[in-house]
């Protein structure tokens, strides 16, 4: 009891040695503040940390997502003729995918960097100048430059393996029927 009543004379001091009332009133107040402010930030807890570990956690799959993009819409060198620079049939198809059948939020363009500075600068100007007759004045998306090769070959080798593969299966014949013998 007695440590109660000293803590009151003590801040009861201190009020009254800071010279007026009106700078312990002010003293009182900020402190109060504070106290009530700590209060409520400790109630609170954790509420105003989930919204950073909840897009921590998603980050990853963000990253993801835009690499399966970056890849889905690179344009590598066998879309392009090897001694030009120009857009070969295939690459132009795939330009048109990128632009007619991608979401606009994802309708970036990727080029795969060639080890020439000029053969790589061919390919940008192609990409870019058949990207522009493909819009028809609609804005275009952006033209940027990637050293990573997406996992994938040329269709002509991907359908040759096809073909020979459906060559070499076995026609798919049902066996002759037997009758079961009679003892």
């Amino acid at each position: 009891m007695r440590s109660y009543r000293r803590s009151w004379v003590v801040l009861a001091l201190a009020l009254l040695s800071t010279g007026s009332t009106q700078a312990a009133d002010t003293w009182l107040r900020g402190t109060w503040k504070g106290w009530c402010r700590e209060f409520h930030h400790n109630n609170v807890w954790p509420e105003q940390y989930l919204d950073h570990d909840r897009s921590a956690a998603r980050a990853p799959f963000e990253m993801m997502v835009a690499n399966g993009w970056r890849t889905q819409n690179t344009i590598s060198s066998y879309h392009f003729n090897e001694q030009t620079g120009e857009l070969n049939e295939t690459g132009r198809l795939k330009l048109r995918s990128i632009l007619f059948e991608t979401a606009p939020e994802y309708q970036s363009i990727y080029v795969l960097r060639s080890d020439d500075p000029k053969v790589t600068a061919a390919r940008v100007k192609s990409v870019q100048d058949h990207t522009q007759a493909l819009a028809q004045g609609v804005p275009t998306p952006p033209v940027m430059l990637t050293t990573i090769d997406p996992r994938g070959s040329r269709g002509d080798w991907t359908n040759g393996v096809h073909t020979r593969w459906m060559e070499s299966a076995p026609a798919p014949v049902l066996p002759e029927y037997q009758r079961a013998s009679e003892e």
